[in-house]
């Protein structure tokens, strides 16, 4: 994405799209029992939990680190 939108269109983008399905999620978890698991590289849990929220989902809401390697490592 950065090529086309350059880096701070495509962090926008993201966090746009973030935030959007943490949206989504919020309003599924009015019929069902949802769990979301967030998860993040390059920041840590707070930078984490200040940007969506510690408490968004109540128990529901996982942060974990994104962990090493390549996509299809992960």
């Amino acid at each position: 994405m950065i090529p086309l939108l350059g880096a701070e269109g495509a962090a926008n983008l993201q966090r746009q799209m973030t935030e959007h399905t943490l949206s989504t999620v919020k309003q599924l978890q009015a019929f069902i029992n949802v769990s979301l698991e967030i998860r993040f590289a390059g920041g840590n849990l707070q930078l984490m939990q200040a940007w969506l929220g510690e408490n968004l989902f109540s128990e529901n809401l996982i942060y974990q680190t994104q962990g090493e390697g390549d996509l299809g490592e992960k």
